[in-house]
């Protein structure tokens, strides 16, 4: 508003300048074109006065001045004496005799005029204006002060639809910031429902991946169900259990989920059920001896790749000094990573290799150091594992595995480290607290 108000005042000065220039302008050029009038009327009268002085007759030149100033074309006339300052002829009493600058009404002039006798007469008069030229001045100046009061009323007209788009733009912003707020909510809104999507997509994902082991032993070991092998049974045993604990990871934190996002509910009633509350997902920790968990997994590793076409030599050291050195950590989510870990470097080996994994103590932490012979991770790759989903010779792979690893472990205030020459064999260290206490189960 106050921009509108000083352009405004801005345009209104430049015109109420222009129209003083203007009329000045008129001013000045009917002013010059009055004198060269005066000139005139003054050549006149002394043409018409020169014929009586010469027969030295003041009664004629009276007369002669009188008929002039009936005509309209002087007034205000004296006739003076010289020589005896007699007044001859004064018709200043009639009044009018100061000429207005302003409506240029007339000019005054005067001259001397000699007889042959040598008789001086001083003449003064008001030489009048001509009727066509007043006419022409006051013509000029309305016809000045109409295109100002148009060019004024052509202002005020577009400064007031300028005001009124301006007002609409003004109205059509704060509809439009209100679409886009509206729009934003809206984008928010289906934002939080795709990541709670996304959320559940990538908790079934990472059940699927931990699943798969467990399934490809039992997959083995259900045709050898009538070796009696006590080991294999004990295997078999071992990948139910894994996948059972899998499902019920996977339930538990769809419920979490749901119920971290919409607040507590009650759930559905059944005829076997009664009316509980969903707990917020806590991992199932407890005390975990980490030598015989990497046993067991190492061990159903050889079951899981016993027919694999690559051959591949899996091997353990553990020098850890005391049997009951343990962590408590979930176990599940534990033997997940390391199943994952050794699935990836059995999956990096072209042709015959070998994976080491060795367990040892270092000051209050337990380490794990997983070391294959495979193709080796390239650089780029290496910088971004465990900071987005990324895979490396895997057809199918989509690195969530390695993603969910790095996470649990630092999670639970341990360090996962992998390290690779690009060319060949890549070794995954993994450190978790630990302390001392009694047999772990």
């Amino acid at each position: 508003m106050r921009k509108t108000f000083n352009g405004l005042s801005i345009r209104f000065g430049i015109s109420a300048a222009m129209l003083s220039a203007s009329l000045i302008l008129v001013q000045v050029l009917f002013f010059t074109l009055q004198k060269s009038q005066i000139e005139i009327t003054k050549n006149l009268v002394q043409s018409i006065l020169r014929q009586e002085v010469n027969v030295s007759n003041s009664f004629l030149m009276a007369r002669a001045i009188t008929d002039l100033q009936r005509l309209g074309l002087i007034s205000c006339t004296r006739l003076v004496s010289q020589k005896t300052s007699q007044v001859l002829l004064d018709l200043s009493y009639e009044g009018n005799c100061t000429p207005n600058g302003l409506f240029l009404s007339g000019g005054t002039a005067d001259f001397k005029i000699s007889s042959l006798n040598g008789e001086v007469w001083d003449i003064s008069f008001i030489a009048m204006s001509d009727p066509f030229f007043r006419l022409s001045l006051w013509l000029t100046r309305l016809l000045i002060v109409a295109s100002a009061s148009l060019g004024l009323s052509l202002l005020f007209r577009k400064i007031d639809r300028d005001r009124r788009k301006g007002e609409e733009k003004e109205r059509e912003n704060r509809l439009l910031q209100n679409t886009v707020k509206k729009q934003e909510l809206q984008i928010s809104e289906v934002s939080e429902r795709a990541q709670k999507v996304e959320s559940l997509a990538t908790h079934a994902a990472q059940v699927a991946h931990d699943i798969k082991s467990p399934l490809s032993v039992i997959s083995l070991l259900s045709s050898r169900i009538g070796s009696d092998s006590p080991e294999e049974a004990k295997l078999l045993q071992e990948a139910a259990k894994g996948i059972i604990k899998s499902a019920e990871n996977l339930l538990a934190n769809v419920r979490n989920r749901q119920h971290s996002q919409d607040g507590p509910k009650v759930s559905e009633q059944s005829p076997s059920s009664s009316t509980h509350h969903i707990p917020a997902l806590i991992p199932a920790q407890s005390l975990l001896n980490l030598d015989s968990l990497c046993r067991r997994t190492l061990e159903m590793k050889r079951v899981e790749y016993k027919d694999s076409k690559v051959t591949v030599r899996l091997s353990m050291y553990s020098n850890l000094p005391d049997t009951n050195r343990q962590v408590i950590y979930d176990p599940h989510h534990l033997e997940s990573i390391i199943s994952n870990v050794l699935n990836n470097g059995i999956e990096a080996i072209d042709r015959d290799g070998f994976i080491n994994m060795d367990c040892s103590l270092d000051e209050d932490f337990v380490s794990l150091e997983i070391r294959d012979s495979g193709k080796g991770i390239p650089k780029d790759i290496l910088e971004r594992l465990g900071k987005e989903g990324v895979s490396h010779g895997k057809t199918n792979g989509n690195g969530i595995g390695l993603l969910h690893a790095f996470q649990t472990i630092q999670s639970w205030n341990g360090q996962m480290e992998i390290q690779s020459d690009g060319q060949r064999g890549s070794t995954v260290k993994i450190r978790l607290p630990s302390f001392k206490g009694p047999d772990a189960p």
